[in-house]
């Protein structure tokens, strides 16, 4: 949108995005988060929010977000969340009344209490780096079919040398759904495999076609 940004102005504190796509790209969001926020209003002047002082960014997602690499990782902090909740099992069952709109002023004191200990646990502790349980298993398989990735660590083993189109034809016989995947889309799943794996993968074309291996990463 030309004027997505038209709501902020210099107090706001925080951007969310909220439940977010699969395919959600993060790199438009790169220059609001390291360098600063350029705000335009309808028949009004721009006016740019330097990053001291721009808003910090949300985001919520049932998805994992793509991409890797060093731009990427710099910029987030990503934090995994349990299901505890879910059709069968809704709050009102766990406390014994819906969140927000039932609590009393002892539950709003609870929970001020409560955002005033966190306030305080980060500016004693900073930002510390949660325990994400198959946070990148999960980042593998938005890139990567997981019958894909089993059949992978079943039968690709590091230092033998592999021929692709050879291991093309024996995945197209073995999984129909994926019988359209080229050589090239091949490739790419099995780098996402072996970097998941912590294998380097190199590759070689000859005469006859293009060859890989693997090999354990060195420490």
């Amino acid at each position: 949108k030309a004027f997505l940004y038209q709501r902020v102005t210099l107090a706001t504190q925080v951007l969310v995005w909220e439940d977010v796509l699969k395919n959600f790209n993060f790199e438009k969001l790169f220059s609001l988060i390291t360098d600063g926020i350029e705000v335009e209003k309808k028949n009004m002047d721009s006016f740019y929010i330097k990053h001291d002082d721009a808003p910090k960014v949300i985001i919520t997602s049932n998805y994992v977000l793509n991409g890797q690499g060093d731009s990427q990782e710099r910029r987030r902090h990503e934090i995994q969340f349990k299901r505890f909740f879910h059709k069968n099992y809704k709050p009102i069952e766990f406390f014994g009344h819906n969140l927000f709109d039932d609590w009393d002023d002892r539950q709003w004191q609870l929970f001020d209490n409560f955002m005033v200990f966190a306030v305080h646990r980060y500016l004693r502790n900073g930002l510390q780096q949660p325990v994400n349980i198959n946070l990148q298993y999960k980042k593998l398989l938005q890139n990567v079919p997981e019958e894909i990735y089993i059949w992978y660590k079943d039968n690709i083993k590091p230092v033998t040398i592999y021929k692709l189109s050879e291991l093309s034809k024996e995945l197209k016989l073995s999984f129909e759904e994926h019988s359209k995947a080229d050589n090239r889309v091949l490739m790419t799943w099995f780098k996402h495999c072996s970097a998941f794996l912590g294998q380097e993968l190199s590759k070689e074309t000859r005469r006859d076609g293009v060859y890989f291996q693997v090999s354990v990463k060195m420490m």
